[in-house]
């Protein structure tokens, strides 16, 4: 066994080591003529395209309101397409909903004329489609419709609870996050 082990270690050796003198030649060497800096700086996979404005806030429902979809490009040409539309409660009265346009650095605007049936947040959604220096790729944006008075979020109220510790001493101190114990109610039926 140890001269079997011995024979196959001098047979590694020996290859490794002819491996090494043999020469590797490169053929068909290309030069780039010139090179392009890369400054992108960390984004989302899908489309260079962005919403300018991400909310917009109209008085009242009931009434026929013109909003833009303002979308911001980083490409300087290519095609885009993009199919708007709207969540349920907010109607697009007018504009093209389903949009061809040709790339260009810069803002984009589209105009909608829109309602809504009663006063809350409602999303006008944009699926976009680039296609630019023959790469295609996809980016969904959602631009936010506050109708009326936006609601205040309730902060979160503290509970009462007996603060676990190695002495526990009957006080109660105010703690926030802390599990709220409820009653429960059930009935299993077989």
């Amino acid at each position: 066994m140890k001269k079997l082990t011995m024979l196959c270690l001098s047979g590694l050796v020996a290859l490794a080591v002819s491996g090494c003198q043999s020469e590797s030649t490169v053929s068909n060497v290309i030069s780039a003529a010139s090179y392009t800096k890369n400054t992108t700086t960390y984004q989302k996979q899908g489309s260079a395209v962005s919403l300018v404005n991400s909310k917009v806030t109209l008085a009242e429902a009931g009434v026929q309101y013109s909003i833009d979809l303002a979308i911001n490009s980083k490409y300087s040409s290519g095609e885009m397409t993009a199919t708007v539309s709207s969540s349920d409660g907010l109607s697009i009265v007018s504009g093209t909903t389903d949009i061809n346009a040709t790339l260009s650095k810069g803002n984009m605007t589209f105009p909608f004329e829109v309602i809504a049936t009663e006063a809350g947040r409602y999303y006008v959604y944009a699926v976009v489609t680039t296609q630019s220096n023959g790469m295609k790729s996809s980016r969904a944006l959602t631009l936010i419709v506050q109708v009326g008075e936006e609601e205040k979020s309730s902060k979160s109220t503290p509970v009462k609870t007996k603060k676990g510790s190695v002495k526990q001493t009957g006080d109660s101190e105010t703690t926030f996050g802390a599990p709220v114990v409820l009653p429960a109610n059930e009935e299993i039926i077989q």
